[in-house]
């Protein structure tokens, strides 16, 4: 494993508000996926979004959002056991394939920022930023839009959200 985490032996899901076939399938499968989701193979749908690869590596292990400059931000988790010489970043392929099917742009990483509240024990303030070497804007990739402060405030159980990622 070129990325070894540190995942919990055990899920405290009874914090969680999950529908009891999903709890059933955490405690008794591997662990949980998107449940529901649908392939998406239009990277023009997603333009902000990006894989990440080890730096001797071409398949993506986690994914990421670009937020301008030369700013991406992903889950601490993805960069915990990382320098910012052994990841790089990919726009413009979104699936789990292998990169150098002609698809996507690479970028080396400059500098990798964490929270200083993360915990890789519990997972808890599980973010951290990609500073990249140079900016993805400059070869036409648009940063995605940010939620503003009131998101979610008229929002309830049931309204329909997109996500993305590999799991």
């Amino acid at each position: 494993m070129l990325f070894p985490q540190k995942i919990p032996s055990t899920l405290n899901i009874n914090k969680l508000e999950l529908p009891s076939d999903v709890v059933q399938r955490i405690q008794n499968g591997p662990r949980p996926r998107i449940v529901g989701g649908t392939q998406t193979t239009d990277r023009t749908d997603y333009p902000w979004f990006c894989s990440l690869i080890s730096a001797s590596g071409t398949s993506p292990y986690c994914g990421g959002s670009y937020i301008g400059g030369p700013y991406v931000v992903t889950a601490a988790h993805c960069a915990y056991f990382s320098g910012a010489s052994q990841v790089r970043v990919v726009m413009g392929h979104i699936t789990t394939t292998e990169i150098g099917d002609g698809t996507g742009t690479i970028y080396n990483v400059e500098r990798i920022i964490m929270s200083h509240n993360y915990n890789d024990s519990t997972i808890d303030s599980d973010i951290a930023i990609l500073e990249l070497t140079r900016s993805p804007s400059s070869d036409g990739f648009s940063p995605i839009s940010v939620a503003t402060s009131g998101f979610g405030a008229g929002e309830g159980a049931g309204t329909p959200v997109t996500v993305l990622g590999f799991g």
